[in-house]
């Protein structure tokens, strides 16, 4: 079981309000977001989707994290 605090709760809510579909579109969704609507859905969909975002979104930071480290030499 999940629990989550009040903010969370919140957060979770307006996501749903915003849609989830529109919200995986955005491009600052964060992690604690994808992670809430991961939580909040049993659409198998939107599960896809979420993990379409969490992939492009490691694959950036990777990307990232090798340019920082050809970088230092």
């Amino acid at each position: 079981m999940v629990s989550l605090n009040l903010s969370d709760a919140l957060r979770t809510q307006t996501l749903s309000q915003l849609g989830f579909d529109y919200v995986l579109t955005m491009p600052d969704v964060t992690i604690n977001d994808l992670n809430l609507m991961a939580h909040a859905t049993k659409d198998n969909n939107i599960h896809a989707k979420i993990n379409q975002v969490a992939q492009s979104q490691a694959d950036v930071l990777i990307a990232h994290y090798q340019h920082l480290q050809h970088a230092k030499g």
